[in-house]
């Protein structure tokens, strides 16, 4: 798929015409290209995340009306233990999608957590 936008439109800069899209006439780098499938793929576990979430949140819900509704204990645990594994589920995604950040962009000047900061982390789900 080429995202290349052809128009006619043309601008003058320092009495030469310039197209208006002239950005799109320089090929994509691997960078580039890096860099949108980075981002691609940062969206993709984003939504895996919210996904998970929801549906945790929907096992939570359920909880809360079992309880409201006078249901069987066993009902009731069961749901919770749903939501709690959903939970903790979600909660090592974030984690591990977490880590994975931080080796791939060691580079960059953003404040990275360290590994001390990980380790405790990920010892709270446990």
């Amino acid at each position: 798929m080429n995202d290349t936008v052809i128009t006619t439109s043309t601008t003058v800069q320092n009495g030469a015409p310039k197209r208006a899209d002239a950005a799109a006439d320089s090929p994509s780098t691997p960078s580039d290209i890096a860099s949108r499938t980075a981002d691609a793929e940062a969206e993709r576990k984003r939504r895996a995340i919210l996904n998970r979430l929801k549906r945790a949140s929907g096992q939570l819900n359920a909880v809360i009306s079992s309880v409201e509704n006078g249901r069987p204990c066993a009902d009731t645990i069961t749901q919770l233990s749903a939501a709690s594994k959903a939970l903790d589920r979600v909660g090592f995604l974030i984690i591990a999608t977490s880590m994975r950040e931080c080796i791939g962009n060691a580079s960059t000047n953003a404040p990275q957590p360290t590994i001390d900061e990980l380790e405790k982390l990920f010892l709270t789900l446990a």
